[in-house]
């Protein structure tokens, strides 16, 4: 399932993470459209809501949403010291 929903899952971090989808997308250097498809096949293919829309660029992340984007954030701050971590060992 990680493989079908990977690549989707920087556009939603970006997205929760402004509660914006336009700034999210201007963050990315993407179209608001371009960064809205994602978001939708990501909650078709997850079965859920992740975001609560509101009225004009109103954003909220639902309960299920907000849980992916805590444990989303924990996997790349993860990732991320990962691969510091191999860089200060292969130089070494």
């Amino acid at each position: 399932m990680l493989k079908n929903i990977a690549s989707h899952l920087p556009y939603f971090s970006s997205v929760a993470k402004n509660l914006s989808f336009s700034v999210a997308a201007a963050e990315l250097s993407i179209s608001q459209s371009a960064i809205s498809y994602p978001i939708k096949s990501l909650e078709t293919k997850l079965g859920v809501k992740l975001f609560i829309r509101g009225k004009g660029s109103k954003v909220a992340l639902s309960c299920k949403g907000n849980k992916l984007y805590l444990e989303y954030a924990l996997l790349e701050r993860n990732f991320n010291q990962v691969l510091r971590d191999s860089l200060l060992h292969h130089d070494s």
